[in-house]
């Protein structure tokens, strides 16, 4: 779908270009204010005070702009433990939400307005893996989607093949280049129009079910991980590298959400976690 302009007060219609691409992160915290000051701190957001909504929600911000929000895991279905979950840009949720259910996932919130952000849906994979769809306002997702490209999402999945097929046919993704990584396995990428967003790999058969972990695009990946250390955060693996030439790192915040960063090297690359082309 083509953007077009509305009547003063309408919203724009996102447009195709950015549809299926990551665009929106959302932590699920056992604490809003300690959550939102490592963050502000780590990540170098503003967070603002909760949005005045029946649910409290912050809201971390960028260059003026929205880029994820922060809720309380209590409110969210089942009370999950804390984590991060990626949103992909759509252009009419309602629409995203029956492909999903027709490619054998499961709509866990139907599409409901978030006041100042956009209409969004919250969905599993067929393997369980949690994610959202957004519809922000067409200058809104532009940025958002633009900021997201410094980021990478990797799905860790019981059943890549199936995940693949799934994600393809919801959102157009198409598998890329196959990578094996010492002691992991294979990771394949995925692509949505020219750009490689992320990749799928396998869990063991005795893990839990299917996750994404977002990875943060950050300018500097060791003073970075110097202030996880310093705000009550934790440093889980890494450094290690990508076959691009950046680092990434897993950490924990403190109230125990799983992230992951990327970023640039510095000019002594530590040890390497070495991939080759299966």
């Amino acid at each position: 779908m083509t953007a077009v302009s509305v009547s003063e007060g309408e919203e724009w219609v996102a447009e195709a270009s950015v549809a299926g691409r990551p665009c929106w992160y959302e932590l699920g915290t056992t604490d809003l204010v300690g959550a939102g000051d490592f963050y502000r701190q780590v990540m170098d957001w503003t967070v603002t005070a909760p949005m005045v909504t029946e649910v409290p929600y912050l809201v971390a911000v960028v260059d003026e702009r929205a880029i994820a929000g922060f809720m309380l895991t209590a409110a969210q279905i089942g009370a999950p433990p804390p984590g991060w979950i990626p949103y992909f840009a759509t252009a009419d949720c309602a629409a995203t939400a029956a492909a999903v259910t027709g490619a054998g996932g499961e709509v866990l919130t139907p599409p409901t307005a978030l006041p100042g952000i956009g209409t969004v849906a919250i969905a599993s994979d067929p393997g369980g893996a949690v994610f959202g769809v957004i519809r922000l306002s067409d200058d809104h997702a532009a940025f958002t989607t633009r900021h997201a490209r410094r980021n990478w999402h990797e799905l860790m999945s019981r059943d890549p093949e199936s995940a693949l097929a799934f994600y393809g046919a919801v959102f157009g993704w198409r598998a890329g280049i196959t990578h094996t990584m010492d002691h992991v396995g294979d990771a394949c990428t995925i692509t949505v129009g020219d750009d490689v967003i992320g990749s799928v790999m396998r869990m063991a058969d005795d893990a839990p079910e299917s996750v994404w972990l977002p990875y943060l695009g950050v300018s500097d990946l060791p003073e970075t991980l110097r202030r996880i250390g310093l705000t009550g955060g934790r440093v889980m693996h890494g450094p290690a590298d990508m076959p691009d030439g950046r680092l990434i790192a897993v950490a924990a915040d403190p109230q125990g959400a799983w992230f992951a960063l990327v970023g640039d090297a510095p000019d002594e690359t530590p040890t390497t976690l070495r991939l080759r082309s299966a």
